[in-house]
Formats: structure tokens, C-alpha cells, sequence
């Protein structure tokens, strides 16, 4: 479900071994939720807790099941899961703001958003505030690359993204 999701965003899967060291990571910490429809997986979210906040991480669906609601669904589950563990808080974590698909969706819960502003160092040589023509080519490659290939393209780019 990640490769079908981040293909429809146009932007190669992360690789297992991003995951896998998540997991080795967070330990406990860390929960991956799976809701499947008619022994098919239909959605998948992974949210990790440190202190009092659960986070939304990642989530992925397969877009026939999206009229079953199983993000929802997960949502709500993990949501109840941070209440009655005593946690404080349940974060949605961040989202572009060019994404209007999840920034809806987690608007819906009716959390408030806020500005996450970063600092980077050193300063890249170039900013765009836009995307490039490079870029947007790129992404609809992305659109019709097979799943096989995406996930090749995950594990080399992965590498060399920190």
C-alpha cells in the first residue's frame, strides 16, 4: 500500500529498511495499524509515542477502499488507543501545505494547525519557492512507473536523503 499511496503523490516509496530501523528504533514505542477489507489490506498507519503525544507518521490506503473509510477508521482506533493510555496529546504531524488531500482530511478531526518553521545549515545554494519544470517532470514519471521500479528508486534515493 505504501508503493500504490506515494505513487499517487508522485514521489518514490520509502525503502523496508527505513521501517525496519524504525522499528529497531522506537521499539515500543512506535505501532503500526493495518485494516484490510475482505482479507485485503485497505490502509495502513504508523504512529509513534514519546511522552504524554501520539503521532500520525505515515499512513497509506488503497484508493478502491477509500469509500469503506479505513484511514478513518484507523484514526479514530489509534486516537482511542492515546486516550485511554493516558496520553495527552494526539499530533497530526506535518503536512506540506501544497497538499490540500491530507491537510483536509486532517482538518476534519478538527485539530488546529500551526506554523512549523524550519532552519537549515548550512543554507542551501538554491531555494525555490515553487517547483521546478525538472521537478514536475519527475513526478509524472513517478505517476507511471511501475510499482517494482518505484520501489528500486526508493532504495537508491533513500540512501542519499537524511
Amino acid at each position: 500500500m505504501t508503493v500504490l499511496t506515494r505513487r499517487r503523490h508522485s514521489v518514490p516509496p520509502q525503502p523496508l529498511s527505513w521501517f525496519e530501523n524504525l522499528i529497531l528504533c522506537m521499539g515500543d514505542r512506535m505501532r503500526i495499524r493495518v485494516a484490510s477489507y475482505e482479507g485485503r489490506p485497505a490502509a495502513g498507519v504508523l504512529t509513534i509515542r514519546y511522552k504524554k503525544t501520539m503521532t500520525y507518521k505515515y499512513g497509506c490506503s488503497d484508493a478502491q477502499f477509500h469509500r469503506f473509510g479505513p484511514m478513518q477508521f484507523l484514526m479514530w482506533k489509534a486516537i482511542q488507543e492515546a486516550k485511554s493510555n493516558g496520553l495527552l496529546e494526539f499530533e497530526m504531524g506535518r503536512t506540506d501545505l501544497n497538499n490540500e488531500g491530507l491537510l483536509t482530511f486532517k482538518d476534519h478531526w478538527g485539530g488546529a494547525r500551526s506554523t512549523l518553521s524550519y532552519m537549515r545549515y548550512p543554507l542551501p545554494r538554491i531555494y525555490r519557492a515553487t517547483e521546478s519544470a525538472s521537478l514536475r517532470v519527475a513526478k509524472s514519471l513517478v505517476a507511471l512507473t511501475p510499482p517494482s521500479l518505484l520501489v528500486r528508486a526508493g532504495n537508491l534515493l533513500y540512501q542519499h536523503i537524511d
